[in-house]
């Protein structure tokens, strides 16, 4: 894994976090609590995008618990790109990585990450799409047309 870097600043954007990078690319990023240290930790297709989308719902009392919590008592945060990742990746791939670094900061326990990842690996969601394939719910082939089309999509490289 590799460690953080700190690319150059661009701008600040907004309230609640301080910087963005001249990066709009695929990757994994954390935002940092300038004064408690804790990180959140997210992966984006494009980063600089979805930190606007960050500070937007921060902005609207919509944030993820714990981040909209810490914003609340008065936090603000750095953003920072933890890695690139180069396009012809999948999604999927993004997820894998961003797993990675939630595991490696323990950002559950000692962030403002709330699950492992932001979506479950694609063995688990094939697992799932065939134990709704034997359900007798009548929910059933509505999810599994849903995962599946969701695998379908997330396992497609993206390009710019």
């Amino acid at each position: 894994m590799k460690g953080i870097k700190v690319m150059r600043k661009r701008k600040v954007i907004g309230t609640f976090i301080d910087y963005v990078f001249d990066y709009d690319g695929m990757g994994v990023y954390a935002l940092v609590g300038k004064s408690d240290g804790k990180m959140y930790i997210g992966s984006s297709i494009n980063i600089e995008k979805r930190l606007h989308e960050h500070e937007y719902f921060l902005s609207v009392h919509k944030g993820t618990k714990k981040l909209q919590a810490a914003v609340d008592s008065g936090e603000r945060f750095v953003a920072i790109i933890l890695e690139k990742v180069p396009y012809g990746n999948n999604r999927f791939y993004i997820f894998e990585k961003e797993a990675e670094y939630i595991a490696a900061y323990d950002t559950i326990k000692n962030g403002y990450n709330a699950a492992p990842t932001t979506c479950r690996p694609v063995d688990e969601l094939r697992k799932d799409v065939e134990y709704w394939k034997t359900s007798k719910s009548k929910h059933a082939p509505g999810i599994v047309e849903y995962v599946s089309n969701m695998i379908e999509r997330y396992s497609k490289p993206i390009y710019k």
